[in-house]
């Protein structure tokens, strides 16, 4: 029962108009009994005055506990006058009054069923606006959410009612520890966090005392009306600036584009390098030269498109949903593992990446073309930093301007001071080692890691070109480095498969010390380098495989693939019991394994022996959208933390809502990445080019 008594607390806590003491129940008892008891008297119009005198002392002892719950009582003089008006406004049913106190949080439904957040009504609140005389002004109503932590033990019971038994909650226990339940109370905006501290701890203390709960005073957060209605200050206009003279550059440059086609006139020229039209004629156009090794797009394309499905789950765990907790046994379901496992499309992205460098070194190799380092450097640095700086610029300027909600500065905090304190690092892509708990666009760590393997390719590349078998030997080296570190590290740490659903995932160890450092994630990027350099070799020659060869293969790379992705499932199972050695060989080896079963599919796709998958794959379709992979892979998940920032209520946890969320945001993301792409990438990209003396078309980075 001490454990249900959270539950009603929690009543007590907020407050509820269905809140009253046992003396005002017995008086309702009376009073209904009297009413019986009244339809049979002959004098009924005195009994009925007498009832309604009751029945008046019982609403207004009602009314009083709900003034003594919403409206705070505080020693600080402007609070406590704003809060004497908000009083008599309603003890006198005035509607401005009756807005606030409608506004604040009641007790909602399915707080087992994780239903945690309540936000009350925060448009509502902050629009309130009155006149009053009671303190010589107005009154303004201010949102503010008021957290409170249970502890674990707490917690445990509440999973208890769900069925989740200690053994499964330990599997499964990074979900959901350390969340807070939050409420919202709307009140005079005289008021702040203080004000609340003082009156809850003297109004509800008595009401949790023996509850093993927790106010996270410190985390108190209030929002009012001129908070979200900010003047630009010189810093964003500045800025604002600076992107409206881009889009007049842009719309200069389209214009000329379509001046000079209407009039035949020839082209070529700076004038028409921010053109719309010509950046999207380089997007459409297809060299089919590449046609040999166009499985890659297709790869390129369903591997974003399921990094931004498990972004959008992943966040969504987290967030305001209505029936939090049956995240719990979703994840027990074996198709949920394609996204808890989904993080192996990363790993796909630096074996491609690291395909294509050692593929195209070679080609040049051949060729005689001397290797040019810096060149080299620069030439990936200005693919892909120009759309990165760009959206960081954006998101220190005006992603906090862009919504507002209960939940949006603490959101755009997480996400815009990162940028403001290490946008250096950023643009260096060395947030891994730099600042790993504070990356500045949270995705971006994955370009750390491939930009640390870009710079260190040539002395693979220049080893195997010049001493082949030295330069295999320190291949192999490296990627048994690699794997042993990520071996020694989940064994040091205990690290267990499923570490990455986590409810402080971005600041906990296995995220910063060892998800996304470069010399853990190395496997797949050597093994993409062995593999580009096997594909030269053969480019022009005829590969025969057997069908039992072909056949064997095909079907090893979906039993691997499926393995990886449905292993999962065994480590969150309620009898599993942690085995520091299997957990640790997971992590050490998933990757290769995956990476292995991907280099077969490219292989037998690039060799004539992929069949449908090789034609779904090379389409032109994938062609084009591939060349947008990177600008969706920068964007994409900013709209998501827009989409949750921007939240007024809880939303409903299901399988059908999160993937039509994750459909829209990739067609949303392709659309902002085809913007970003023609108007900052190509153009850029090109003079680039034009610079070095190329006249080669460039295509938007892989």
């Amino acid at each position: 029962m001490k454990y249900f008594r959270f539950l009603c607390a929690i009543l007590a806590i907020i407050g509820s108009f269905h809140l009253v003491t046992s003396d005002a129940i017995e008086n309702l008892k009376t009073w209904k009994h009297a009413e019986e008891v009244a339809r049979n008297l002959t004098e009924k119009p005195v009994i009925e005055r007498k009832l309604e005198i009751v029945k008046n002392d019982l609403q207004m002892e009602v009314l009083a506990q709900l003034l003594d719950i919403y409206v705070l009582n505080s020693t600080n003089v402007t609070c406590r006058q704003a809060s004497d008006s908000y009083r008599d406004a309603l003890i006198n049913f005035e509607p401005w009054a009756l807005k606030m106190l409608d506004a604040s949080s009641k007790l909602q439904a399915g707080l087992i069923a994780g239903n945690r957040i309540e936000f009350g009504a925060f448009q509502q609140c902050i629009d309130v606006e009155a006149i009053t005389d009671h303190n010589g002004g107005g009154i303004r109503g201010k949102h503010c959410t008021i957290p409170v932590l249970p502890s674990e033990r707490m917690l445990k019971k509440i999973f208890s009612y769900r069925g989740i038994t200690e053994k499964a909650y330990k599997n499964r226990k990074s979900v959901y520890y350390n969340v807070t339940y939050v409420w919202s109370l709307c009140m005079p905006d005289a008021c702040g966090p203080k004000d609340i501290i003082e009156h809850f701890r003297s109004t509800v203390n008595e009401l949790v005392d023996g509850l093993e709960v927790t106010f996270l005073d410190d985390e108190i957060k209030c929002k009012t009306y001129e908070d979200i209605d900010e003047a630009f200050d010189g810093k964003e206009i500045t800025a604002l600036s600076i992107v409206g003279i881009l889009m007049i550059v842009v719309g200069i440059s389209t214009f000329m584009e379509m001046y000079k086609r209407y009039y035949e006139i020839d082209r070529k020229g700076y004038e028409t390098f921010f053109s719309i039209i010509a950046n999207t004629r380089y997007i459409f156009q297809y060299n089919k030269n590449h046609k040999k090794m166009a499985c890659l797009n297709g790869i390129r394309v369903f591997s974003i498109m399921l990094v931004v499905a498990g972004h959008r789950f992943l966040l969504g765990f987290f967030h305001s949903n209505t029936n939090g907790f049956e995240a719990l046994d979703w994840m027990l379901n074996l198709t949920s593992q394609i996204i808890l496992r989904g993080t192996v499309a990363v790993d796909s992205f630096l074996m491609l990446s690291a395909i294509l460098v050692s593929y195209n070194f070679f080609l040049q190799h051949e060729k005689g073309v001397p290797f040019n380092l810096p060149k080299f450097y620069l030439n990936r640095y200005l693919r892909l930093t120009p759309s990165y700086a760009f959206w960081i610029f954006l998101v220190v300027c005006y992603s906090h301007r862009i919504g507002k909600g209960p939940e949006w500065d603490s959101q755009w905090y997480d996400v815009q001071q990162p940028c403001k304190d290490y946008w250096w690092s950023a643009l260096l892509y060395s947030q891994s080692y730099v600042n790993p708990k504070e990356v500045c666009i949270l995705q971006s760590w994955y370009l750390s890691i491939d930009m640390f393997y870009y710079v260190c390719a040539p002395v693979f590349l220049i080893l195997i070109a010049k001493y082949k078998m030295l330069g295999m030997i320190t291949l192999v080296l490296l990627y048994f480095a690699s794997v042993g570190a990520n071996f020694g590290k989940a064994w040091e740490r205990r690290y267990p498969v499923q570490a990455l659903v986590d409810s402080d995932l971005v600041h906990s160890d296995y995220f910063t010390e060892f998800y996304t450092l470069p010399h853990i994630r190395g496997a797949p990027y050597i093994m993409g380098i062995a593999l580009g350099y096997l594909l030269f070799k053969t480019r022009d020659k005829k590969v025969k495989m057997s069908p039992m060869i072909v056949t064997i293969g095909w079907t090893l790379s979906v039993i691997i693939m499926f393995s990886v992705i449905l292993t999962n499932r065994v480590y969150l199972d309620e009898d599993y019991k942690f085995d520091r050695f299997s957990n640790a060989f997971y992590h050490a080896a998933h990757r290769s394994i995956w990476s292995l079963a991907i280099g077969w599919l490219i292989w037998a796709c690039v060799h004539g022996y992929g069949g449908f998958v090789n034609h779904l794959l090379s389409s032109d379709v994938f062609a084009i959208l591939a060349k947008l992979t990177y600008s969706v892979y920068i964007v994409h998940m900013q709209f998501q933390f827009y989409d949750f920032g921007a939240m007024k209520m809880g939303g409903y946890f299901s399988n059908m809502s999160w993937i039509q969320k994750s459909i829209s945001d990739v067609i949303l993301s392709f659309v902002m990445g085809y913007f970003l792409a023609v108007t900052v990438e190509c153009p850029i990209y090109r003079l680039y080019l034009l610079m070095c003396g190329t006249r080669r078309k460039p295509e938007p980075s892989a």
